[in-house]
Parts: C-alpha cells; sequence; structure tokens
C-alpha cells in the first residue's frame, strides 16, 4: 500500500484497488489520480514506473529511468503504473503513453550520464601543477640544448652563453627547478668521474675531450647550477608578498645565536644588525676554526636573518675554508682592508666547503660590508 496521510484517511480513503469483474469509469480515474496527487509526489511516480517496468521483465530500462531526475516525470504516468499493479487494466493508450514516457526518461537519463563521462574527463586534464612540470622538463630540454651548443662549438673556455636570461622568460615552480638542478648536478658528477675513473668504457665514450675540455665542461655545469639557483633566489623575490608592517632590524636578529667576544684571538663580534641588507660578511666558527665568507645574491638585494640562519647569500660564490694557524689568520683578516680581505680569503690553501647559513653560540661575526 501507497504511503498515506492518516490525518486525511476519512474524507481520501485508502490506496485504490480493481479486481477483474469492476467497470472502471472516467471518474473512478480521476478519483484515483487525485488521490495519488494528494499522497505522493515526482519521487514516487518514479519508483512506481521503475516497478512497472521491472514487473515486465525491463530490469536494464528500470536502471536507467531511476538515473533520470524527479521533476522529468510525468506523475500522471506513475499512477498509471502503480494503479496497474493495484489491478487497473491498462487501455492500449494508456501502454503507448506509458512506453512513450518510458524511452523519454531513458533518453533524459543517457544525457545526464553522457555530461557526468564529460564532466570526469575535464576533471581529468592536467592541474596547474601537472602544467607547469611540462614547462619545466621543456625548459630543461632547452638547458640540455645549450650544452649541445656549446659541445658543437667546441668546448671553449669563453663563451655566451647566460642561462639565467633564458630561465627568466619563464615562470617555473622552485620546487621543479630543483629537479632539474639535479639533473646538471648528475651530469658535473660524471664529468668529475672522468678526471679519476679506470672505467674503460667510460673513458671511450668521451676520448674525443681533452682533459682541458673535460675540466672546462665541469665549469659549465657549475654554471647551470649556479643559474639555476639564482632563478629560485630571482623567483621567490618577486613573488607577490602581503603588505605588512616592516619588521624591525632588531626583531630580525634577536634570535641569531653568535659568539659576542672570543677572548684566546682577542676578537669581537660586529653588531649582527650590520648583516641585514648588506653585500659581504666573514665570519669565524671558533670551535672548528672555519672561516665563512658570505656573498649576497645579486637577486637577493643582501644578506639577511631569519631566525639562526643567514638568508640572500649566493650558494656559488660563499663557502668557508679551515684555518690552520687561525691566531695569525684571523689577526690579519681583521687588519685588512675590504679588497685584501677577499684576496686573503682567496688564497687560503684549504679545501672550498658550502655554508649552510646556519649559526651558533661559537661564531664570531668578523667584518661585515
Amino acid at each position: 500500500m501507497a504511503k498515506a496521510k492518516t490525518i486525511d484517511q476519512k474524507g481520501m480513503g485508502f490506496e485504490p484497488t480493481w479486481n477483474d469483474t469492476e467497470v472502471t469509469t472516467a471518474s473512478a480515474v480521476i478519483k484515483a489520480f487525485n488521490w495519488y496527487n494528494y499522497f505522493n509526489g515526482y519521487k514516487e511516480a518514479k519508483e512506481y514506473i521503475c516497478e512497472y517496468l521491472t514487473k515486465q521483465g525491463q530490469k536494464d530500462v528500470a536502471k536507467l529511468v531511476k538515473k533520470a531526475k524527479d521533476y522529468d516525470v510525468t506523475k500522471s504516468i506513475g499512477w498509471l503504473t502503480r494503479m496497474s499493479h493495484q489491478g487497473y487494466k491498462l487501455q492500449e493508450q494508456e501502454v503507448k503513453a506509458i512506453d512513450t514516457h518510458v524511452e523519454e526518461l531513458v533518453a533524459k537519463a543517457k544525457d545526464l550520464i553522457e555530461e557526468k563521462e564529460e564532466a570526469k574527463t575535464v576533471t581529468n586534464k592536467p592541474n596547474v601543477q601537472e602544467i607547469m612540470f611540462e614547462r619545466a622538463m621543456e625548459v630543461g630540454g632547452e638547458l640540455e640544448g645549450m650544452l649541445d651548443t656549446y659541445i658543437a662549438d667546441g668546448v671553449q673556455a669563453k663563451h655566451k652563453i647566460q642561462p639565467i636570461k633564458n630561465l627568466m622568460q619563464y615562470s617555473l615552480l622552485p620546487q621543479h627547478v630543483k629537479l632539474l638542478i639535479e639533473g646538471w648536478e648528475q651530469h658535473k658528477k660524471e664529468f668529475e668521474e672522468l678526471q679519476t675513473t679506470e672505467d674503460k668504457d667510460l673513458l671511450e665514450s668521451y676520448s674525443h675531450f681533452s682533459k682541458v675540455q673535460i675540466r672546462y665542461l665541469i665549469k659549465f655545469c657549475e654554471l647551470m647550477i649556479h643559474d639555476l639557483e639564482q632563478y629560485i633566489t630571482w623567483k621567490k623575490s618577486t613573488r607577490a608578498k602581503p603588505k605588512r608592517k616592516p619588521v624591525p632590524v632588531t626583531k630580525l636578529v634577536e634570535k641569531l645565536k653568535y659568539m659576542t667576544e672570543f677572548k684566546d684571538l682577542d676578537i669581537k663580534s660586529v653588531v649582527p644588525t650590520k648583516i641585514h641588507l648588506a653585500q659581504e660578511m666573514f665570519a669565524y666558527d671558533t670551535a672548528k676554526r672555519k672561516l665563512h665568507y658570505y656573498k649576497a645574491d645579486e637577486y637577493s638585494g643582501g644578506l639577511s636573518v631569519k631566525g639562526t640562519t643567514i638568508t640572500g647569500f649566493s650558494t656559488a660564490d660563499s663557502c668557508m675554508k679551515t684555518l690552520r694557524k687561525p691566531d695569525k689568520q684571523v689577526k690579519e683578516i681583521m687588519k685588512a682592508t675590504k679588497p685584501a680581505t677577499r684576496k686573503f680569503f682567496k688564497d687560503i690553501n684549504a679545501v672550498d666547503i658550502k655554508v649552510t647559513g646556519r649559526f651558533n653560540e661559537n661564531i664570531v661575526i668578523l667584518k661585515v660590508f
């Protein structure tokens, strides 16, 4: 029995039923329609049609009709299918009307299914991240082409290739640029391996290059890595930032850990506020006997401080070296002029080690320019 609103049972009665001997009049049909209209809606009408189709052995059609929108259903057709379930004998024109409406609902259901499939196809289109990654790979191919050009031109010490200018024409995400850096570090590693390897196959592959040319190729890789790193710094500096109240320099450097004075060498730290926007800085790690040199990246605007770390320095031009005689060497540095200090650091016979920018309570800030 269909759903009934009990408050009106006396007035409307129960769901109509028919038997084989009963003659159905037009008024009886209208009365039945009124009953269904009162107690049911579009949703129930669609359910009745699906029940009718299932009873007729058309389960697949019923499944499609279920996917149609409720308000696409003609309620009177739904009432007829329900009435047939209740014993009403459908007239020929009523059966045709039901069949025609079912075809309409099936067509609309198929349209809905097609729209959903199209929506899925749109969803499967590459997102912004994927598009940016593909662009990065394309740029990576262009950089590889520069290496091919460099080799074709004879691997000379001097050339006019400037990767940074090419990179700045594109909008690449820093995380994708890091993938390109990894590729060039691998190239560099392979060329460096040629200088010491005894692998005959590897040596045979590069036998057309002289030892000098191998060194030039290593420098070319270093140029690529340097420019890619510079691009990341430039990209971050041009990123739109929310306008904020300028942070006082004293606030920027308040968490920086450093040694104010090292009595063993009679040296004192420069005030850390001078680091902000400086172009160069020398610092000495008293625990590890390492002299740090920081040079600002040309796209950063100058050195700065974030927490306990120095920022804005060029990873290619900044490094640290171990001092063998710190008592004498540090004194010479402190006495030297700016150009002389640079020369002194360059002439220190020690391995260049990359700096991380992290400071601690053992580091004395010697000079800031």
